[in-house]
């Protein structure tokens, strides 16, 4: 990987989380970084995209640390979208990362979650999606773990990615410290879903 690459950041937990921070921290040793990320929380919008008469909000925010930032008040897939069509136009981003996720979006998770959509919504451009989601919803999470092994882990998907076709993938990482890891496994989607969703408020 001897180029800078030029890589679009967002993610579904809201410009402010925790884990969109670490990611492009993480990240910046691959090339430069923009993060265009929703104003609020958005989890379970899958690719969802924000139309209708409703003016969409779009801030420009500091740059930290060479990081572009910005907030979209729109779905995440919208937010990838944005980046495409306003931000990149007429060059498009080499690969869109989408996290790193308060939760973990393993087995049946995958279909609604707007991390992924994102991710999806990058596939669908002919763009390298990787979301990356970490198993604890814990708002002050410890994300030394995907700190250890994701770079590993996004070296291998960008050398062996075909850059005329659309693919996403989906990276989770269970809870624990970075010692406890046994491995790194390729899977396939399961089919474990929720039940008894709703509760008394």
């Amino acid at each position: 990987m001897s180029d800078e690459l030029n890589i679009l950041l967002t993610n579904d937990d809201g410009y402010q989380a925790g884990g969109i921070h670490s990611l492009a921290d993480m990240m910046r040793q691959f090339g430069r970084i923009t993060a265009v990320a929703p104003k609020f929380h958005q989890s379970g919008m899958s690719m969802a995209v924000s139309m209708g008469g409703r003016a969409i909000a779009y801030k420009e925010l500091p740059t930290e640390d060479g990081v572009r930032w910005s907030y979209l008040d729109a779905t995440p897939a919208s937010c990838v979208k944005y980046g495409l069509d306003e931000i990149f136009w007429p060059q498009k981003p080499d690969v869109v990362v989408c996290g790193i996720n308060h939760g973990s979006n393993a087995a049946t998770a995958a279909n609604y979650s707007g991390t992924l959509g994102a991710a999806e919504e990058a596939a669908l451009n002919g763009i390298l999606g990787i979301g990356v989601s970490l198993d604890t919803m814990s708002l002050d999470a410890d994300f030394s773990v995907v700190n250890e092994y994701f770079p590993g882990i996004f070296r291998k998907l960008w050398a062996c990615h075909n850059p005329k076709s659309g693919i996403y993938y989906n990276v989770n990482f269970p809870n624990i410290p970075a010692s406890a890891v046994k491995g790194i496994r390729v899977g396939h989607q399961g089919l474990g879903h929720w039940e008894k969703e709703f509760k008394p408020w």
